[in-house]
């Protein structure tokens, strides 16, 4: 078949979406011509149970970048509760038909013999409005109120994961939320620094509705509605800023920020600014964008103390840059006393510094080659680890701290030197010798090398060698390696795969099982019979 007809195929999505509403289609068809024919209960259940079978259908085909799907099973579930839940409530209405006898509307006395076009019951007196009154079905209340019931109950299914995180608050509608949003509380609106306190929020709701989505467009025109009538309102300022949209109101957002940054002396607004930003909303970004960060950062740092609010903090904090300069002594401080778990949390936060702040840069460079611990060099070297970060000095300090004695703080060293990708030939032959030495753990080294550029390109004899080594955590480095540079790199496989096809034909099951998954990685064919070349 020709590349001209594949195109001309449906996708699988698109088969899938006929697939489901012919399913559902195919169910209404079955459960309406039973619902007629009496006696035919048992088709008619079957139709009702294509039904959902056609949205579970729907719901596994409609999918999202992220490879996450569209339709939940909460969702899923949601929709099937409603469906039957109006179905009830269709079948209770409909439950007594008249099948051409005329009855009191009222109390359903037979009025067969009733004359006029406007008869009254002889049972009950009511007089019918007309004659066509005098044949409405009969419904049947207690299976209507049971169809109410079960219909109001689809609520429930479809906020069940957000009722479960959060009882209370989970249970109001996002549309009580935006009405009530000038007067909302902190903890319904955006939560606490903590993860737990953001389940349920409206800006939970508003961050997990797609782009262009009905509840983010309401949320949004709400949001801008009250910070264009605040009236220098700090309160509704606040309110209203984590919901903007980064492109459209940009200009009103860092007005909002220079506002809210002329009152954040006292700790009250500087915790309160910081709980607006929590779950890296895009407030945070106007505020180091405007240059208005600073007056935040001493709240931030203390909120690393607690352990609730330290993965937050760290977050914003990563986006501070120069504005968290005047705190780098305390958070140099915080990461020396740390803990073993919360040391790296802190390193990631002075990590994003560093990437903006060559004094960030300065202090982390003075720490990894002081004579304090192992542990607090080492997380010091992982904070230096800035991608594509051009610093000569740095690069020098780094290859330096390469050569210590311990492995740690080397591992930690090569990792930087990855990251920052600019040490050039020097670097390459640096870690290649690491690599070849008796260090512990030497492919440790051999991960670095990815993103080294062409230095590291040309030597693919060492990588491709190292295929061949006894340790199970070399050759999986190896492959790593191989498959980076053919895909971010754009780096021809030839010099490589001639070496690599004679390993694929190796005795020993390990070193031929990397070899394989290396040219399946670089895009080459596996077959054995290549490895004549």
């Amino acid at each position: 078949m020709n590349s001209g007809v594949i195109t001309l195929l449906p996708s699988p999505r698109a088969i899938l979406w006929v697939l489901a509403a012919l399913v559902a289609l195919w169910g209404v068809s079955i459960a309406w011509r039973s619902w007629r024919v009496k006696g035919r209960w048992q088709v008619g259940l079957l139709g009702l149970l294509l039904q959902p079978v056609g949205l579970l259908i729907l719901g596994l085909s409609a999918r999202v970048p992220g490879d996450r799907y569209m339709l939940s099973a909460y969702t899923l579930a949601g929709w099937a509760t409603l469906y039957y839940g109006l179905l009830v409530i269709l079948v209770g209405v409909r439950r007594d038909p008249s099948r051409g006898r005329p009855r009191c509307p009222r109390c359903w006395y037979d009025m067969s013999g009733s004359a006029g076009d406007t008869p009254r019951c002889p049972e009950c007196g009511r007089a019918a409005r007309s004659r066509r009154d005098l044949h409405r079905a009969r419904p049947a209340r207690a299976v209507v109120a049971a169809g109410a019931v079960v219909t109001l109950a689809s609520y429930g299914v479809f906020c069940a994961e957000r009722i479960r995180a959060r009882p209370g608050l989970g249970l109001v509608p996002t549309v009580a939320l935006v009405i009530a949003m000038p007067w909302l509380p902190e903890s319904a609106l955006t939560g606490d620094l903590r993860f737990q306190g953001y389940h349920g929020t409206l800006l939970q709701r508003f961050q997990e509705a797609r782009a262009g989505s009905l509840t983010a467009r309401v949320i949004h025109a709400r949001a801008r509605g009250i910070v264009k009538d605040a009236n220098g309102d700090l309160a509704l300022l606040a309110q209203g800023l984590p919901f903007l949209d980064p492109a459209a109101d940009a200009d009103l957002a860092l007005e909002v920020v220079r506002a809210l940054a002329g009152h954040a002396a006292g700790e009250a607004q500087q915790r309160r600014m910081a709980v607006a930003a929590t779950r890296w909303t895009r407030e945070w970004d106007y505020a180091v964008l405007a240059g208005h960060a600073a007056p935040y950062v001493p709240g931030l740092v203390r909120g690393l103390e607690d352990p609730g609010a330290i993965g937050v903090c760290t977050a914003l904090l990563a986006q501070s840059g120069e504005a968290a300069e005047p705190s780098l002594d305390r958070l140099i401080d915080l990461l020396v006393g740390a803990s073993s778990s919360d040391r790296y949390s802190i390193a990631e936060a002075l990590r994003g510094i560093a990437r903006r702040s060559v004094i960030a840069r300065e202090r982390l460079v003075e720490l990894v080659q002081g004579t304090g611990d192992i542990e607090s060099r080492a997380a010091g070297l992982y904070a230096l680890s800035v991608e594509g970060l051009s610093d000569s000095g740095l690069t020098e300090v780094l290859l330096a701290m390469l050569l210590d004695p311990n492995d740690r703080l080397a591992w930690r060293a090569a990792e930087a030197l990855g990251a920052q990708g600019t040490a050039g030939e020097r670097g390459v032959r640096a870690l290649l010798e690491q690599f070849g030495g008796s260090r512990s753990e030497p492919w440790r080294f051999l991960y670095p090398l990815r993103s080294m550029g062409e230095s590291a390109w040309g030597q693919h004899v060492a990588v491709t060698s190292a295929l061949g080594n006894s340790s199970r955590q070399t050759r999986a480095a190896a492959v790593s390696v191989l498959a980076w540079w053919v895909r971010h790199g754009g780096w021809d496989p030839t010099p490589a795969e001639s070496a690599i096809r004679r390993l694929r034909l190796s005795p020993d099951q390990g070193i031929a099982r990397s070899a394989m998954d290396a040219l399946h990685e670089m895009g080459l064919d596996t077959r054995t019979a290549a490895a004549s070349r």
